[in-house]
C-alpha cells in the first residue's frame, strides 16, 4: 500500500481499503471484449451441450412444476434464486437446453467484468492478465458459466458485492448495495454463505473503532433481508434431511476439486440424440429404452440423457 493511501485511510478511518484505480481505457476495452467472447462461447455450449444429471434432477423436481413449488419446497438441488430466473426464462422462451441455462450465461459476462474490476487493484499488468485468463478459462468456471445451476450466478453476485465494498468503502449506499448483492448470491446458492461470512468478517476487522460494527451491519442486514425474502418459503419447508454434502471426507473433496480443475464436469458427447417424438410424449418421461430424462434441444431433436464422463477441455474443443 502506498504512503498516500495510508494517509487517506488515517484521515478517513471509515475507508479501510485502498482505492481501486481504474485501468487504462484500452486495457478495460480489451477485457470487456474478451468477456464478451467468453460469453459467446458459453452461449454456444449452452445451446449445443447435452443436459447433465444435476440439471435434469433439478428440472424434474422444481423447474417443471409451478412457481409456488419452487418457492415453498427445498432440496439442495433447488438453488432458489436461479430456479426462479430459470423458470422465468422457460416461461418467456419455452423449454429448451439454452433457455434453462440462459441465467448462467448472462451471469458469466458480469462475473468476468467483476473479476476484472477487482484485478484493477493489482499494480502488475502481467499478474492482472494472467489472473484474468486463469479464472476465465478454468474448467470449473466455464462449466458454472453454462450449467443450469446456481453456482455461476452466485459467484457473479458475490464478486460484485466484493467490488462494491472495495470501490466505495466510505459510502453507506454502496455498503447497502453490497449487502443486497451478497444476499442474492446466497439465495442463488447457499454455499456462498461461507465466503459471505468471510467478507463480513473482513469488513468488521478492517474497520476502525465503533464504526466497524456499523459498517458490518450495513452490509449484513440488507443481505439477511434479501436472502429471507427470496428463500424464506423454501427454508420454512426444509428439514435436516434436505441439507447434505456430495462427498464423505475432506480428502475425497480435495481430490475431486483437483480433478475437476483440469477436466470439465460435463461431456458434450455423452448423450444420444433421437428424432422428436409425437406431441403426446411427456417431456422428461423416460421411454422403455432410456432410463434417463429427455429434453428438447434447440434444433428440434430430443436428447436422451446419459451419465456424464470426465473429458479434457482440449478434447471438447477439438470435437467442436
Amino acid at each position: 500500500m502506498e504512503a498516500k493511501e495510508i494517509g487517506i485511510i488515517a484521515v478517513n478511518p471509515a475507508r479501510p481499503f485502498p482505492h481501486i484505480a481504474a485501468s487504462p481505457r484500452w486495457e478495460r476495452a480489451i477485457a470487456i471484449a474478451l468477456a464478451l467472447a467468453r460469453t459467446a462461447l458459453c452461449a454456444y455450449r449452452a445451446a449445443t451441450q447435452s443436459i447433465v444429471h444435476d440439471e435434469a434432477f433439478s428440472f424434474n423436481l422444481f423447474l417443471s412444476h409451478r412457481w409456488r413449488d419452487i418457492y415453498f419446497n427445498y432440496d439442495a438441488a433447488n438453488h432458489v434464486l436461479f430456479s426462479l430466473l430459470a423458470k422465468l426464462s422457460m416461461t418467456l422462451f419455452g423449454v429448451s437446453t439454452w433457455a434453462i441455462r440462459l441465467p448462467s450465461v448472462i451471469a458469466s459476462f458480469f462475473l468476468m467484468l467483476g473479476v476484472w474490476r477487482l484485478l484493477e487493484s493489482c499494480e502488475s499488468r502481467a499478474v492482472r492478465w494472467v489472473a484474468f485468463a486463469a479464472i476465465g478459462l478454468h474448467p470449473l468456471m466455464l462449466d458454472f458459466s453454462v450449467a443450469a445451476r446456481g453456482y455461476g450466478l452466485a459467484l457473479a453476485l458475490f464478486t460484485w458485492a466484493l467490488v462494491e465494498v472495495r470501490m466505495h468503502a466510505a459510502s453507506p449506499r454502496a455498503e447497502v448495495l453490497a449487502g443486497v448483492l451478497l444476499g442474492c448470491g446466497c439465495a442463488a446458492n447457499f454455499t456462498i454463505g461461507f465466503p459471505a461470512v468471510g467478507l463480513l468478517a473482513a469488513v468488521f476487522l478492517a474497520g476502525r473503532g465503533g464504526d466497524r460494527l456499523r459498517r458490518t451491519l450495513q452490509v449484513a442486514l440488507p443481505a439477511a433481508v434479501v436472502f429471507c425474502a427470496v428463500c424464506g418459503g423454501a427454508l420454512l419447508a426444509a428439514s435436516l434431511n434436505n441439507f447434505y454434502v456430495g462427498l464423505p471426507t475432506l480428502r475425497s473433496s480435495l481430490i475431486n476439486l483437483a480433478i475437476s480443475s483440469i477436466t470439465p464436469l460435463s461431456d458434450p458427447a455423452c448423450s444420444v440424440r433421437t428424432r422428436r417424438p409425437n406431441s403426446s410424449h411427456s417431456l422428461w418421461r423416460p421411454q422403455s429404452h432410456c432410463s434417463w430424462p429427455r429434453i428438447p434441444s434447440g434444433n428440434g431433436e430430443v436428447e436422451n440423457l446419459r451419465e456424464p464422463s470426465p473429458q479434457s477441455l482440449w478434447v471438447w474443443l477439438r470435437r467442436g
